[in-house]
């Protein structure tokens, strides 16, 4: 299955006008009826966010199954400097330029399902620094042949928690029993987790047939504030906040997101993981949406 997949959610000003640091806009996006961006875009629209699977398809009659190509763009603008995570997985082409500079350039499909027999084919990351004030974004994606699917996010890094994580890991895929490794896990991202194990595991825990548990508190402020919860796994995973279930996967390198408002005061993220043969994959972050 061909894939793109580029993480983008920001603080931000779109061409024409100006929001608040932590409200969604809109990218303008252009969609042409060949892969060279040759002469006028077919049509223009504003799309809310890019999460697209046209499959055989294309994305309007009026554009051809195979052979087209998008270019979307949008302006952030920042009160302060700071550093962006990008993250793609493309099929057939992509390009990314920020502030004039090419900070990813695929050239080749990146397939999700190739990754879990080819593990040195994993999403393209990379860590971009975005200057105080306007920012300028643009992305070239290029359909060749079938299937086509485009999904684009962008994660803002933030200090890690001073907790971090606390895991326990099983040789079993029912988190019971005693744990067979238990320690703290802390990563470059406030409520951020990613392990990629790969067709590997931590010491003393099994390469197949483990489970985890995962887990951290964190503040929220007076008023509360919303969340966006993203969770990608490979094999099943499910995500609690104060012990209720809010996201679950149960699909091989699945990607699932839900929003939740939260009252101020200090709140619990539970995940339990389950890995049974092949890749294994976890990946969680927590998104502020509003200040």
């Amino acid at each position: 299955m061909k894939r793109l997949i580029l993480l983008i959610l920001l603080s931000l000003m779109v061409f024409g006008g100006r929001v608040s640091a932590e409200t969604p806009a809109p990218w303008r996006g252009e969609y042409y009826d060949n892969e060279w961006f040759a002469g006028q875009p077919v049509f223009t629209r504003d799309d809310a966010i890019i999460d697209f699977d046209w499959g055989s398809g294309s994305p309007d009659p009026r554009i051809p199954n195979d052979f087209f190509a998008v270019r979307w763009r949008r302006t952030i603008h920042l009160d302060e400097a700071a550093t962006y995570r990008l993250t793609a997985i493309v099929d057939d082409t992509l390009k990314v330029i920020v502030n004039n500079q090419v900070v990813l350039n695929l050239t080749e499909a990146t397939d999700l399902s190739t990754s879990i027999v080819k593990p040195d084919i994993l999403p393209s990351i990379v860590d971009v620094p975005l200057n105080k004030g306007n920012n300028y974004i643009y992305v070239e994606y290029k359909e060749k042949t079938f299937p086509a699917r485009v999904q684009l996010l962008v994660d803002r890094l933030t200090p890690a928690p001073q907790s971090g994580w606390t895991a326990r890991y099983f040789n079993n895929t029912t988190l019971s029993g005693e744990p067979a490794l238990e320690r703290i896990e802390t990563f470059d991202e406030r409520n951020k987790l990613l392990n990629i194990w790969g067709h590997a595991a931590p010491d003393g825990v099994n390469e197949d047939f483990f489970s985890a548990t995962f887990e951290t508190t964190f503040e929220v402020g007076s008023g509360g504030a919303a969340y966006l919860f993203n969770l990608s796994a490979d094999d099943l995973t499910e995500l609690l906040i104060d012990g209720e279930p809010i996201l679950e996967i149960d699909a091989a390198w699945d990607r699932k997101s839900a929003e939740r408002f939260l009252t101020s005061g200090t709140h619990t993220i539970t995940i339990h993981y389950r890995e049974y043969v092949g890749w294994a994959y976890l990946d969680f972050s927590a998104i502020p949406l509003t200040p």
